[in-house]
This record gives structure tokens, C-alpha cells and sequence, in this order.
């Protein structure tokens, strides 16, 4: 059986074109094109092959009333419907639309006369929209998406199928085609005998296929024994898989087949004589059981009185467990009780321990935070008061000259103030005077304040009085601190040779004074 798409006849008036310039829609322009000639209405074979043509409704096949045959194979044909062959459906006997990419067959075929079908290697995936083909005797759609064969009832005259390599797994469709001949199913998921024994309804089937080496075997034919099967039930077939079927080959077929059939008689034979077997074995069981019963009755009675003693017993035991768990429970609650009663407690004195703790920690963060506010503002004072000072000095309005330095952590002046402080800190402080209380010192920041005219006159003073120089502290608010600097004090200012006395008894002084802008509780220093 040839397994081969089939080839266009070479006839009269037919034109072939290979490579012809790409195109969407068949207008009569187009076709006259791709055919070679003006004359349309003689061309009885159209065949156009690996072009673009995408719609037949351009009006060229109108011209070609004559056409017989129409082949169009990978033109990218988008649909086919029961207007798309209207103009020739009169004549075409043969229509050839592979490797188009077609989904299904839109409306229905009017095509009366028309005889070959070929739609092989699409995406169909139902056969349909034949009504209008009475006599259509060869049918091509191996390569697509069909699961079941129908739609065939209306081509009686229907002599070659092909349906290979589609996703169909059962047969049928096919009654009232007593015309078939050339029946192809291989590649498909065919999987039952009961399939094959459909087809021996088909009288005039010559030629059937499950498996081919072009389109691959139905699992049906890897069954033991599936050729004789298909032989012993398809007398009338003469071609079996692309194999002629000879007489010796049918008559090996049957003698195969009834050698199976007796191997299955005897065997149903042999497993009837071993059900006998079985059954008086069965017999004999049951009459030794039968024998045994009313020693096992016994038995069973006296295991029962057993039974309903040490039911009873038990009972007695489980009331008797019962009570002792419900004098232990209520010993367990007293217990547990007290034990609540102690850790409740416990709890409360861990919670006021708790709550003292974090009162005492809340006191640490205001007075962290009253810190650094102190500390804010008086480094907003300071900056204030060295701001004050330099624009003071540099303005041509005043004749004073004070310069300010930032003495840094890393200069041995700082290095100097900061150890005295320390020093002072590891020295026993004398007793605490009334409203004043003095922490820790800490040195934030030095500064170097130069005054020309208040350095001329210490420099004098110096040389009445010799070389010797005392270091000495003062504790002062901004104000006096200002007029510290210009060399204007007009009271009193007690100095002190130890930094911590500075600041305790300087704040206690100046608090007592009236002097609100004194830093207190060591929160800043000034050397002189």
C-alpha cells in the first residue's frame, strides 16, 4: 500500500509554480501571476506550492471554470469554508490543501463531483462539513488532531481513508461504508481487539493498516497473537500493515488461532478438575470443623464464664481506683493551692522589685536627659558667648582685641586641665554644703581666650611680681564669664586652686548671691 502524499497528474492546460511571488489574497491578477498566463478560464489544474496565499476570496477562481484539481500545499491557507470553493465547485473533482495549519472545516462542502480529498498534516480536529460531497471516494487526513472518526455517514461511496497518526483510540464511524476498501490507522492510540472486530462489518475492506514504517504501530499490534487475531476475524482483507495476505498465511492464521483456542479449552478443563479438587478439599475442611464445633462450643463457654469473672473483678478494681484518684486529686488541689497561694505572692514581691527597678531606671533617664539638656544649653551659651566675642573684637567700632581658640583633646593644655580634674576627683571632698551637690567632672571642651589689653596689663603686673604663675579655677555663669574675658568684673570673683571645689563651693556662692546663670553641679569649668 502506497504511504507516499500524492502527486498532481500532468494533464492539459496545467500550470506549476514553485517559487512565486508572495501574496495574502487570490485575486485573478495574482493567479494570472503565478500561473503564467491570461487565459484562466482553460486552466484545469491549479497547483501552488510553498507560496503565501492566506484567502481564496480574491475573485481569481472565478475565472477558472474549467478547473478539475486544486493543490495548495504550505501557502498558509487560514480557513476554508462552504463559500470559499463556490466558484469552481461545479467542476473540482480533486482538492489538495496540506500542511496548512487548517483547525477545521468551516460550514459545509458543496462540492458535488468532487472524488479525492486531501487535508493531511493540519490541526483538524473533527471530520466534518462533508454533506455536500456525495461522491467523494478517497479521503486524506493522516498528521492531524482528530480523536474519533464521524462525519463520514453522508460519503457512501467512500472507497480510501487514511486517519494515521491523529489521537484516535477507538473504532467507529464507520457503518453504512460497504464501498471502503483502503482503510489507514496506524500511528493512532488503537489498543483492543474489540476495534478490530468492528471492521469485519466493512464487505468490500481489502487493505487495512495499524502499523506502517512511515507513520508508526497502534499498540494493538504489540498484543501476542494480534496478527492471527486480525486474520481469523478479517476474511475479506487482502493487505494487512503493507503485507499481502496469501491463503497459507489465512490458513496458518486459523490453525494458530485454533490451537489457542483448544490450549484455552484445556486449560478451562484443567482449572474445572482443580475447582473439584478444591471443592472436595473445601468439603472435608468443613466436615472436620463441623466435628471440632461442639468442642470449641464448650470451650467457648467456659472461656466466657472466665471472661465475665474478670469483667467483674476488674469492675471492683476500677471502682476501688476511681475513689483513691479522687481522695488524690483533692489531695493534689490543697497542695496546689498553697503552691499558687507562695508563687502569687513571689510574684508580687518580684513585681514591686520589678517596679523599683524601673522607677530607679526612669530616674536615671531623667536625669541622663536633664544632662543633656544642661549640657546643650551651656554649649549653646558657649557658643553664644565665643560668637559675642570674636565679632566684638572684630569690629572697628571697639578698640579690644580677644581672640578665642579651640583647644583640642590632643594638646597638652587640654591634656593639662584634664588632669588636674582627675587628680581633684580622687581627692576625698569636703561635706556637701546646703541646695549644692556635685557629681563626677568631665572636661567637654577648652578654650583659649586672648585678650590684648587685659594681657598687657597681667603681663606688668608680672613683672613687678616675678615669674611665678598659680593656675587656679572659678565657676561663673555666661555673663560673668563674658565680662571675665573683655576684663570689666566689677564684683568679686572667688577663685580656687582645685577644680571640684571650684565648682561646689562657686555654685553654692553664686546661688547664694542671686547669680541664676551659674552652671551648677559640675556640668562645665573655666580655667583663668
Amino acid at each position: 500500500m502506497a504511504t507516499n502524499p500524492p502527486v498532481s497528474p500532468t494533464g492539459r492546460g496545467k500550470k506549476k509554480a514553485l517559487n512565486p511571488p508572495k501574496a495574502s489574497v487570490c485575486t485573478p491578477e495574482l493567479l494570472k501571476k503565478i500561473l503564467e498566463t491570461d487565459d484562466l478560464s482553460s486552466i484545469e489544474d491549479i497547483e501552488i506550492l510553498f507560496s503565501t496565499i492566506t484567502d481564496l476570496n480574491g475573485g481569481g477562481l472565478a475565472l477558472c471554470k474549467a478547473c478539475r484539481s486544486l493543490t495548495l500545499i504550505d501557502t498558509a491557507l487560514l480557513d476554508i469554508g462552504p463559500q470559499t470553493l463556490a466558484p469552481i465547485s461545479s467542476t473540482l473533482e480533486r482538492l489538495n490543501l496540506s500542511q496548512q495549519g487548517l483547525t477545521k472545516i468551516s460550514g459545509v462542502l458543496n462540492l458535488p463531483v468532487l472524488r479525492e480529498l486531501y487535508l493531511q498534516e493540519n490541526s483538524i480536529t473533527r471530520i466534518e462539513g462533508l454533506n455536500g460531497c456525495p461522491r467523494l471516494q478517497r479521503v486524506w487526513l493522516y498528521g492531524n488532531k482528530i480523536s474519533r472518526i464521524d462525519g463520514l455517514q453522508c460519503v457512501g461511496e467512500l472507497r480510501e481513508l487514511w486517519v494515521q497518526q491523529n489521537k484516535i483510540s477507538r473504532v467507529g464511524g464507520l457503518e453504512g461504508l460497504v464501498h471502503l476498501e483502503t482503510l489507514g490507522l496506524a500511528g493512532n492510540k488503537i489498543s483492543d481487539y474489540k476495534d478490530l472486530q468492528r471492521l469485519s462489518l466493512l464487505p468490500s475492506l481489502k487493505s487495512v493498516s495499524f502499523d506502517d514504517i512511515h507513520f508508526g504501530s497502534c499498540p494493538v499490534t504489540r498484543l501476542d497473537g494480534y496478527r492471527n487475531f486480525a486474520l481469523c476475524y478479517l476474511k475479506q482483507v487482502t493487505h494487512l500493515d503493507g503485507l499481502e495476505v496469501t491463503t497459507g498465511d489465512r490458513a496458518a492464521a486459523e490453525d494458530a488461532y485454533m490451537e489457542s483456542i483448544l490450549k484455552f479449552n484445556v486449560k478451562i478443563e484443567e482449572i474445572t478438575r482443580e475447582g473439584s479438587r478444591e471443592a472436595m478439599s473445601i468439603e472435608a475442611r468443613r466436615a472436620r470443623t463441623k466435628s471440632h464445633g461442639d468442642s470449641l462450643r464448650g470451650e467457648m463457654v467456659s472461656a466466657f464464664n472466665m471472661l465475665e469473672k474478670l469483667v467483674k473483678e476488674g469492675l471492683g478494681n476500677l471502682h476501688a481506683e476511681h475513689n483513691r484518684q479522687i481522695r488524690v486529686r483533692k489531695q493534689n488541689q490543697v497542695s496546689l493551692e498553697g503552691s499558687l497561694m507562695a508563687i502569687a505572692e513571689d510574684y508580687a514581691l518580684e513585681v514591686d522589685r520589678q517596679l523599683a527597678i524601673e522607677r530607679d531606671r526612669e530616674k536615671n533617664e531623667d536625669r541622663a536627659f536633664a544632662l543633656l539638656e544642661a549640657r546643650t544649653l551651656a554649649e549653646k551659651e558657649q557658643a553664644v558667648l565665643i560668637s559675642t566675642l570674636q565679632y566684638t573684637s572684630s569690629s572697628p567700632l571697639t578698640a579690644e582685641r580677644i581672640a578665642c581658640q579651640f583647644v583640642g583633646d590632643h594638646l597638652p593644655d587640654f591634656q593639662f586641665i584634664l588632669t588636674n580634674f582627675q587628680n581633684s576627683q580622687k581627692l576625698k571632698l569636703p561635706p556637701p554644703l546646703p541646695n549644692c551637690s556635685v557629681s563626677r567632672l568631665s572636661v567637654l571642651k577648652c578654650y583659649r581666650v586672648y585678650n590684648e589689653q587685659v594681657a598687657s596689663t597681667f603681663v606688668g603686673h608680672r613683672a613687678s611680681e616675678g615669674d611665678k604663675m598659680l593656675t587656679v579655677y572659678a565657676c561663673a555663669g555666661v555673663g560673668m564669664a563674658k565680662k571675665l574675658f573683655q576684663g570689666r568684673a566689677e564684683e568679686d570673683l572667688v577663685l580656687y586652686s582645685d577644680p571640684l571645689l571650684a565648682v561646689a563651693l562657686g555654685s553654692f556662692v553664686s546661688e547664694s548671691m542671686g547669680d541664676r546663670g551659674v552652671l551648677a553641679k559640675g556640668e562645665a569649668s573655666s580655667k583663668a
